[in-house]
Parts: structure tokens; C-alpha cells; sequence
């Protein structure tokens, strides 16, 4: 009697690049609109493109907009199928909130990114490559709730006081996004 391991596609391996990074910005996947949405195809495309590579990038950055619209949970599960993805590839994803995304419909889908943050309250990091390091910066005015989209951000002290800290102990050149 066969198994269903038996009949198991085999798993494709991945040859990561540590010197590329997929840099990805608005998104904007609704979930109204489903996987068969401009916006989700044309994610599904970049990722498929990605992946198609003969060795393919390390991390992947993704500078906010992630959502359609203001940040609803439901949006955050939509593109999660896409990023996924690049997950089970092996790629290191790192997400900055744009002014669409809202912190709470985020971390419903994304909670190990609280984890990654060392400032309460925002999702900041640090992404090192060998060359230099990513310094992710929130600067999201939008609140959770929220239905107004906000076109400016801002930087808090307690967060300015962080990239201060953080740039001068670099030993390498940042990029602050």
C-alpha cells in the first residue's frame, strides 16, 4: 500500500544569496479583492521572481503599505500566503508599517515581530548584511482603529534616542530606512 509520503512532491532547495535583498514597498494587498487582485497577482509575480533565481536573496525587506487599505487583519493574512513563501525558502523577512498598515491587524498575523523590536510600542530593527546594516525605522502616525490615513510619519524621541544609540555602535555603514 502506497503512503502518502509516497506521493509527496519533493522540496525544492534553495541557494541563498547573503550579498542580495529583495527589497518590496506598497503592497497594498486587500483583502477584498482577493488572491485574483492586481495587487496580490503582482506580489505573487515579484516573489515568483525572486524564487526564480539561481541563488536567490538572503532577506527580504518590505517597506510598508502592506495592507489595502487601513490595516485590517484580514489583509495581513492575505499577503502572509505570499511572504510565506519566501519563508519556507529560507529568506529572512523584515517588515516596516507604511501609513495604510495599522500595528495591531500587523502582529494578529505577525506576532514574532514585537519580539524582533527593542522599543515597546514599535516595530524597529536591525537587518545586518555583510556589507552594511538595514536600521528599520516605525515611523506610523495611524492608530489602531483608525480608519484616516495619515500621508506623513514621525519619529518619537525615545525612537530617535534608539537610532542615535544604535548608528554610533555600528561597526559597518547603515542605511536607515
Amino acid at each position: 500500500a502506497a503512503t502518502a509520503s509516497a506521493f509527496a512532491l519533493p522540496v525544492k532547495r534553495y541557494e541563498l544569496d547573503d550579498n542580495l535583498i529583495l527589497l518590496l514597498s506598497d503592497c497594498h494587498v486587500a483583502a477584498g479583492g482577493g488572491t485574483g487582485s492586481f495587487a496580490y497577482r503582482r506580489l505573487q509575480y515579484c516573489i515568483d521572481s525572486a524564487l526564480g533565481l539561481e541563488k536567490i536573496p538572503h532577506r527580504a525587506l518590505v517597506f510598508g503599505d502592506i495592507a489595502g487599505t487601513v490595516g485590517p487583519k484580514e489583509d495581513y493574512e492575505l499577503s502572509a500566503i505570499q511572504f510565506r513563501r519566501l519563508e519556507d525558502a529560507g529568506v529572512e523577512v523584515s517588515y516596516m508599517m507604511g501609513n495604510h498598515d495599522r500595528r495591531a491587524g500587523f502582529l494578529a498575523v505577525h506576532p514574532e515581530c514585537a519580539a524582533k523590536s527593542p522599543l515597546p510600542g514599535r516595530l524597529v530593527q536591525v537587518v545586518e548584511t555583510p556589507m552594511c546594516d538595514f536600521i528599520l525605522l516605525d515611523s506610523l502616525i495611524g492608530e489602531d482603529g483608525d480608519d484616516k490615513i495619515v500621508v506623513r510619519g514621525a519619529l518619537d524621541p525615545v525612537q530617535t534616542e534608539w537610532l542615535e544609540a544604535t548608528v554610533s555602535k555600528g561597526d559597518k555603514p547603515a542605511i536607515v530606512c
